[in-house]
């Protein structure tokens, strides 16, 4: 029998809007530096959660039972899009778990195997991730972040909709409070 981590992660749907080109480029000039502002402001919250995470990973690394992770979790890149002049897209994820990492052995209750045991691990979840699409040419921007702290999840995604306004979702679950979100609008 293994001990098993279950870690809540809520999965919002995006979905993909196209818009037909304005005549103004103006306009359209002033609308794209307001989304990439937008954009921003959350991708660099989720890179100082991530930079905070892995001060305190470093701290307990000598103290703790290496666990094999993956060295390729922590990559953000920013990615041509074709022949979109002014796209880009990016992903950050940082995990699964942080602080002291413990031991845990449990006695195997198959009949076939008494006697023997198993061996797992179990720490605190806790990751972080982001990502975020921005096209000129379709008029789609959205983004999405969240992070979790042992049982609390925090997160938000923004959405560019056809009529013009971002739609910000901020939310939080957490055993005791449950899920909660707070829905604003923002001209684009």
């Amino acid at each position: 029998m293994r001990v098993v981590l279950i870690f809540l992660i809520y999965f919002l749907a995006v979905t993909h809007l196209v818009w037909t080109e304005e005549s103004e480029s103006e306009r359209e000039e002033d609308k794209n530096e307001k989304t990439e502002n937008a954009i921003e402001k959350p991708v660099n919250e989720i890179e100082n959660e991530v930079q905070e995470t892995e001060s305190e990973r470093e701290q307990t690394e000598n103290e703790e039972e290496e666990i094999e992770k993956e060295s390729d979790n922590e990559v953000i890149e920013k990615e041509d899009v074709g022949d979109m002049e002014d796209g880009f897209s990016f992903h950050r994820y940082n995990g699964p778990v942080s602080g002291k990492v413990r031991k845990v052995v449990v006695p195997n209750t198959n009949p076939q195997r008494q006697g023997s045991t198993s061996v797992d691990y179990v720490g605190k979840p806790d990751y972080s991730f982001g990502y975020g699409v921005h096209d000129d040419k379709s008029k789609t921007s959205h983004l999405h972040v969240e992070s979790r702290d042992g049982n609390a999840v925090h997160g938000e995604y923004r959405v560019l909709q056809p009529d013009g306004l971002v739609r910000i979702v901020r939310y939080s679950a957490h055993p005791t409070t449950g899920f909660q979100a707070h829905v604003s609008y923002t001209k684009y």
